[in-house]
């Protein structure tokens, strides 16, 4: 899945890239992001992928930004989807984990809701 970074500067055309790996992290499934930036030599320049990465709890390194499934088996990233969901003109994320389920209450699949793609990142579960 390909975003458009928010940003102020209209001149800016960068990218936010998503990749599911829905049986990776022993088969709890995960999301990677990933963005792309341009490379300039002294001859040419060129766009290369890099991971988007987040600082640990400690603020001692920095960290690849990766959601994770809480489920093995669940499927998680199966199917993802992107829009402003609540209004808040930031990107929100989709997540479906179509095999997950539980007992109390009994049901299955899940479909997870990250708001806030381009700011702060708050999770949902439903």
């Amino acid at each position: 899945m390909i975003i458009k970074s928010k940003s102020r500067d209209i001149k800016d055309k960068s990218y936010i890239f998503i990749a599911s790996a829905p049986r990776a992290s022993n088969g709890r499934g995960e999301i990677r992001f990933y963005t792309k930036r341009f490379v300039s030599t002294k001859n040419f320049g060129y766009d290369t992928l890099q991971t988007i990465l987040e600082t640990n709890n400690n603020n001692t390194r920095q960290i690849p930004f990766v959601l994770t499934g809480e489920q093995l088996g669940s499927y998680f990233g199966h199917t993802m989807a992107a829009g402003d969901l609540n209004g808040d003109g930031h990107t929100d994320l989709v997540i479906s984990a179509p095999f997950y389920y539980s007992k109390k209450p009994s049901y299955g699949g899940a479909v997870y809701i990250y708001y806030g793609l381009n700011g702060k990142v708050e999770e949902n579960k439903w």
